[in-house]
């Protein structure tokens, strides 16, 4: 619990553009363009079978969201992640795009989707 508190802590010191995200969940291809996030329903394992109800639930992400999901890997920050997205037709060039996709991805962090890599 400290530790989550000193992350906080460290996040909100970090300009979000320079963190580079990880994913936390795992996800599977709906079709060539959309994501769906794979969440675990229940914390217990048979939990879920005495229930009826399936293990997991499935977070739909759009076409837009999904074009940002497959470019976080561990390995480029959000802001090349804009950089990239930028390039894409998808996108309409808009000068809040790179606020845009910063709360996009704080908002994935929020639902626990992804992390952010930490480095004391």
């Amino acid at each position: 619990m400290i530790q989550k508190f000193k992350k906080l802590r460290w996040l909100k010191k970090q300009n979000m553009l320079d963190l580079v995200p990880v994913r936390k969940a795992s996800f599977e291809k709906r079709n060539e363009k959309m994501i769906s996030i794979q969440v675990k329903r229940f914390p217990f394992i048979n939990l879920a079978r005495l229930l009826g109800k399936s293990e997991y639930v499935y977070v739909h992400l759009d076409e837009k969201g999904s074009q940002i999901w497959i470019l976080i890997d561990g390995r480029r920050t959000v802001a090349q992640i804009c950089e990239q997205i930028k390039q894409n037709s998808l996108f309409q060039q808009d000068e809040m795009l790179e606020e845009r996709i910063a709360f996009f991805i704080k908002s994935l962090y929020q639902s626990q989707f992804i992390d952010f890599i930490y480095n004391e």
